[in-house]
Protein backbone atom coordinates (compact mmCIF):
# COMPACT_ATOMS: atom_id res chain seq x y z
CA UNK A 1 0.00 0.00 0.00
CA UNK A 2 1.42 3.36 -1.09
CA UNK A 3 1.69 5.64 2.19
CA UNK A 4 0.38 8.81 0.48
CA UNK A 5 -3.01 6.48 0.39
CA UNK A 6 -5.92 8.21 2.87
CA UNK A 7 -8.69 5.71 3.55
CA UNK A 8 -12.50 6.56 3.23
CA UNK A 9 -14.43 6.78 6.33
CA UNK A 10 -16.51 3.40 6.07
CA UNK A 11 -12.89 1.28 5.12
CA UNK A 12 -11.48 2.97 8.15
CA UNK A 13 -14.99 2.29 10.01
CA UNK A 14 -14.93 -1.07 8.49
CA UNK A 15 -11.09 -2.01 9.82
CA UNK A 16 -11.96 -0.45 13.33
CA UNK A 17 -14.96 -2.36 13.36
CA UNK A 18 -13.16 -5.82 12.99
CA UNK A 19 -10.49 -4.94 15.61
CA UNK A 20 -13.43 -4.07 17.72
CA UNK A 21 -14.81 -7.75 17.50
CA UNK A 22 -11.33 -9.19 18.00
CA UNK A 23 -11.33 -7.49 21.58
CA UNK A 24 -15.03 -8.36 22.38
CA UNK A 25 -13.91 -11.97 22.83
CA UNK A 26 -11.32 -10.86 25.36
CA UNK A 27 -11.72 -10.51 28.62
CA UNK A 28 -14.04 -7.87 30.97
CA UNK A 29 -10.33 -6.28 32.15
CA UNK A 30 -8.86 -5.68 28.54
CA UNK A 31 -12.55 -4.23 26.81
CA UNK A 32 -12.23 -2.07 29.67
CA UNK A 33 -8.37 -1.04 29.19
CA UNK A 34 -8.55 -0.98 25.74
CA UNK A 35 -11.71 1.28 25.92
CA UNK A 36 -9.87 3.80 28.07
CA UNK A 37 -6.99 4.04 25.91
CA UNK A 38 -8.14 4.07 22.87
CA UNK A 39 -9.94 7.32 24.39
CA UNK A 40 -6.64 9.11 24.96
CA UNK A 41 -5.01 7.69 21.60
CA UNK A 42 -5.73 10.63 19.34
CA UNK A 43 -4.72 13.20 21.94
CA UNK A 44 -1.51 11.07 22.69
CA UNK A 45 -0.48 10.83 19.20
CA UNK A 46 -1.15 14.78 18.40
CA UNK A 47 0.61 15.30 21.60
CA UNK A 48 3.61 13.37 21.70
CA UNK A 49 4.02 12.32 18.21
CA UNK A 50 3.12 9.38 16.19
CA UNK A 51 7.07 7.40 17.34
CA UNK A 52 6.90 8.81 20.68
CA UNK A 53 3.25 7.07 21.44
CA UNK A 54 4.13 4.13 19.48
CA UNK A 55 6.87 3.79 21.91
CA UNK A 56 5.07 4.23 24.88
CA UNK A 57 2.73 1.36 23.69
CA UNK A 58 5.36 -0.86 23.26
CA UNK A 59 7.08 -0.32 26.62
CA UNK A 60 3.62 -0.76 27.69
CA UNK A 61 3.20 -4.28 26.13
CA UNK A 62 5.92 -5.81 27.93
CA UNK A 63 4.80 -8.31 30.21
CA UNK A 64 5.53 -7.74 33.71
CA UNK A 65 6.88 -11.07 35.74
CA UNK A 66 4.16 -13.59 36.33
CA UNK A 67 1.64 -11.58 33.78
CA UNK A 68 0.16 -14.00 31.00
CA UNK A 69 -1.82 -13.96 27.94
CA UNK A 70 -2.28 -10.46 26.08
CA UNK A 71 -2.36 -7.31 27.46
CA UNK A 72 -4.01 -4.26 25.90
CA UNK A 73 -1.56 -2.58 24.59
CA UNK A 74 -0.25 -5.37 22.19
CA UNK A 75 -3.19 -5.90 21.17
CA UNK A 76 -3.70 -1.87 20.46
CA UNK A 77 -0.05 -2.24 19.38
CA UNK A 78 -1.37 -4.85 16.65
CA UNK A 79 -4.18 -2.70 15.56
CA UNK A 80 -2.22 0.33 14.42
CA UNK A 81 0.66 -1.74 12.60
CA UNK A 82 -2.22 -3.55 10.41
CA UNK A 83 -3.73 -0.20 10.16
CA UNK A 84 -1.02 1.43 8.75
CA UNK A 85 0.85 -1.90 7.49
CA UNK A 86 2.80 -0.37 4.79
CA UNK A 87 6.20 -2.58 5.09
CA UNK A 88 5.51 -4.70 8.22
CA UNK A 89 2.57 -5.47 10.73
CA UNK A 90 5.31 -5.97 13.47
CA UNK A 91 5.18 -2.62 15.97
CA UNK A 92 8.94 -3.12 15.93
CA UNK A 93 9.78 -3.02 12.80
CA UNK A 94 7.19 -0.08 12.47
CA UNK A 95 8.84 1.92 14.68
CA UNK A 96 11.54 1.15 13.00
CA UNK A 97 11.00 2.02 10.08
CA UNK A 98 9.43 5.19 10.79
CA UNK A 99 12.32 6.59 12.56
CA UNK A 100 14.97 5.21 9.60
CA UNK A 101 13.49 5.42 6.59
CA UNK A 102 10.51 7.83 6.38
CA UNK A 103 10.94 11.56 4.95
CA UNK A 104 9.44 14.04 6.93
CA UNK A 105 6.38 14.87 4.85
CA UNK A 106 5.48 10.70 4.64
CA UNK A 107 5.79 10.59 8.35
CA UNK A 108 3.30 13.59 8.91
CA UNK A 109 0.79 11.63 6.30
CA UNK A 110 1.01 8.35 8.51
CA UNK A 111 1.17 10.43 11.59
CA UNK A 112 -2.84 12.03 9.99
CA UNK A 113 -3.96 8.63 9.04
CA UNK A 114 -3.14 6.95 12.29
CA UNK A 115 -4.99 10.05 14.09
CA UNK A 116 -7.84 9.46 11.73
CA UNK A 117 -8.28 5.73 12.61
CA UNK A 118 -7.90 6.41 16.03
CA UNK A 119 -10.72 9.13 16.36
CA UNK A 120 -12.94 6.10 14.52
CA UNK A 121 -11.07 3.72 16.96
CA UNK A 122 -12.36 5.26 19.73
CA UNK A 123 -15.68 5.76 18.68
CA UNK A 124 -16.61 2.50 18.00
CA UNK A 125 -14.96 1.46 21.01
CA UNK A 126 -17.34 3.51 23.11
CA UNK A 127 -20.23 2.43 21.22
CA UNK A 128 -19.87 -1.31 20.85
CA UNK A 129 -17.69 -2.66 23.95
CA UNK A 130 -19.75 -2.68 26.36
CA UNK A 131 -17.71 -2.44 30.10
Amino acid sequence: MNSFYFETKSEILKKALGYIKEVDNKDEKIKKEYVQFTKKLPVLIMKNGLISTLLYIKKKSKKEEGEVGENTFNIIGDHISKFISFESTDLNSLIESLIDKKTLSENILITRRVINFSCYLKEVAEALLEV
